[in-house]
């Protein structure tokens, strides 16, 4: 009798031709619309029968037998039905999809390297959850994905105005933007972010018929400062993120984090980047609110989960206060 069991494979022969997969090439530099800014990263599914019985990496987030969890895996090939599924590091992860993006297999290494959060969006009281949560990130590490940010400054002196144009902003000044908010010649759809000095709030607030109140100017939300150069640059290279629900207590988050022609520790810190930003939406339970983290990057197929338990350590006051003095 003959018995079909499921393997999977500790390290890939990455130069086997039966990985190849037939696939046509995504345009990432699309029209920068609001329907594009909103999307998602797009996960390449499995379309060759062999593919579907080696699961591999595919299935990342599965409730794991007890018993199955405690056995340790000694050998390079083992029957995944049996054992719990691998965490991978992240720098092994991201050199397998550079490796399957080489010119002789899926000839991607322009794309991109995408990643998903599984959320643990229960609150700390029972019977209570989150909702789902938007957001924008600053990379360490730039990357262009033919989506822009635009970001209108308001502010007095003349160095500032300077600072905030040479930073990319779409407007910067004062009289003439508050008049131009003011007989609606500036809808909320021709920008992403409004900032402006402390000097100037108080005169902003004064339009706030005008401007929807998701993009007035706050402290909360860091677009009311002095350093107005700074704060533009932050906003106007800044990357877009969103978290969906899939139920009361979960939701998945998925963006890039940078091409894969980027150097790998780039990668690594932009990941870092977006975790720490993450982690920021559910302060009391940082520890334990990204249950999973995967890796992928379309067309290929592969997924791999990593240990991100580097980036997971509650940090003590004083950390952060020696951290604020450095920045």
């Amino acid at each position: 009798m003959n018995i079909t069991r499921t393997l999977v494979i500790g390290r890939i022969n990455l130069s086997s031709a039966k990985y190849l997969t037939n696939y046509n090439r995504v345009n990432y530099y699309s029209k920068n619309t609001k329907t594009q800014r909103k999307k998602q990263p797009h996960e390449a599914k499995v379309q060759a029968k062999w593919l579907g019985k080696n699961r591999g990496q595919l299935i990342v987030e599965e409730n794991t037998d007890k018993h199955i969890a405690e056995r340790q895996i000694v050998d390079p090939v083992w029957l995944m039905d049996e054992y719990k599924i691998q965490d991978f590091k992240i720098e092994d992860a991201i050199d397998f999809h550079k490796e399957f993006a080489r010119p002789e297999m899926l000839n991607n290494i322009d794309g991109f390297l995408n990643v998903r959060f599984l959320l643990d969006m229960r609150a700390k009281k029972k019977l209570k959850f989150m909702d789902s949560f938007k957001s924008t990130v600053y990379y360490p590490h730039f990357f262009a994905d033919g989506y822009k940010k635009e970001v209108i400054a308001i502010c007095k002196n003349d160095a500032e105005i300077e600072a905030a144009r040479n930073a990319g902003a779409l407007l910067a000044g004062y009289s003439e933007i508050l008049q131009k908010f003011e007989k609606g010649e500036i809808s909320d759809q021709s920008f992403d972010f409004l900032v402006c000095t402390p000097e100037t709030f108080p005169d902003v607030m004064l339009l706030k018929k005008k401007i929807h109140k998701d993009k007035l100017p706050s402290i909360k939300t860091n677009t009311v400062t002095e350093n107005i150069g700074q704060i533009v640059e932050r906003f106007h290279l800044s990357k877009d993120y969103e978290a969906s629900k899939t139920s009361d207590s979960q939701a998945i988050l998925k963006t890039r984090i940078g091409p894969l022609n980027f150097e790998t520790n780039k990668l690594v810190e932009n990941l870092g980047a977006l975790i720490e930003k993450v982690k920021t939406h559910k302060k009391n339970a940082e520890d334990t609110f990204i249950t999973s983290c995967v890796l992928f990057a379309p067309p290929s197929t592969e997924k791999f989960r990593v240990d991100i338990s580097r980036f997971m350590e509650v940090k003590n006051e004083e950390e952060e206060y020696k951290e604020s003095l450095e920045q």
